[in-house]
């Protein structure tokens, strides 16, 4: 995450969760399950903390959503869009 000013958003690809352990050896394919579009400023006053890990409480990473559920937030997807992403998912 960045520094308040340095970006007004973050956008989120988010594959498969995965178990807590090392992926070496491991077969892992581009999957996109879920796009996140977080805005930066309300992000930091919810307590997160600038980082290279940060941790986003989940109920603020929800609301963000946009794909493959849409929620009312700053950006809704078209009907191409969303195929596009269903291309990169495991549905």
């Amino acid at each position: 995450m960045s520094p308040r000013g340095a970006v007004d958003y973050h956008l989120v690809l988010a594959g498969p969760i995965s178990q807590a352990a090392s992926s070496r050896g491991a077969f892992r394919p581009l999957l996109v399950d879920r796009v996140v579009l977080l805005e930066s400023d309300a992000l930091l006053t919810t307590g997160a903390k600038v980082g290279i890990a940060t941790n986003v409480h989940k109920d603020v990473w929800t609301e963000a959503e946009i794909y493959p559920t849409p929620r009312p937030n700053l950006l809704a997807l078209d009907d191409g869009a969303v195929a596009r992403l269903a291309v990169l998912s495991r549905a």
